[in-house]
Formats: C-alpha cells, structure tokens, sequence
C-alpha cells in the first residue's frame, strides 16, 4: 500500500476548498480507527489459543492453510515463538499430528483434518 505526504498548508486548502477531499480523508480515518478498535478489541478479549483456532477455521482451503508460523503469529497478532509452542502443545496431546512434510495437521471436532504448513 502505498501512502502520499501532503504539506499542512495544501491539505487544509483542499479541506477547506472542496468538501469531497475532506469528505474522503475523514471517511478513511474514522474507517481505520475503527478497525484498529476491532483488532485491539479482538486482541484484549480473546486468548491466543482462541485466536489460533479461529485462524485455523477460517483460512483452511482444502484442508490446508498454507502459511507459515510467522504468516500466522503475524495475522493473530503474536509472536512466532508462541504459534509454534501452541502448535507443539497440540501435536503432544494429539490436537495435531505432524506428517512427514513438514506440515502440522490439525484435528476438528468434526473429523476433518486441516494442515498447517
């Protein structure tokens, strides 16, 4: 995404000159703070744990999520020491079941295996 810096002086004469301009630069501050509230929202309410599920239901494709540990913590908005300790946790107590690939397949309730690659 790429962003412009507009000098004070031109951006308070566009605001002040057509009212579209300011219009829109308002519409795309209150849109972003507003999902900035939903994300710290999401962060402050939910574990982790909670969150990782939720990825992993969300993005399966096929079964697969493919994304890496980092991809994830990034997404969920943690670290990716702690994706991969919860991925480790999980194959321990058999939630996941690694393969050979190098993939983490993880069980729902419903039987249906995901893949985390």
């Amino acid at each position: 995404m790429l962003g412009y810096v507009i000098p004070a002086e031109k951006a308070n004469y566009l605001f002040e000159k057509y009212s579209y301009w300011r219009n829109f630069v308002l519409d795309m501050v209150v849109k972003n703070a507003y999902e900035l509230f939903l994300v710290l929202n999401e962060l402050i309410s939910k574990r982790v744990d909670q969150r990782l599920v939720e990825y992993i239901k969300n993005n399966a494709k096929g079964n697969v999520i493919k994304a890496t540990h980092e991809e994830i913590a990034r997404d969920i908005g943690t670290a990716r020491e702690v994706v991969s300790r919860l991925l480790k946790e999980w194959t321990k107590v058999k939630v996941l079941m690694p393969d050979y690939q190098k993939h983490h397949q993880w069980l729902e309730e419903n039987g249906h295996l995901l893949r985390v690659i």
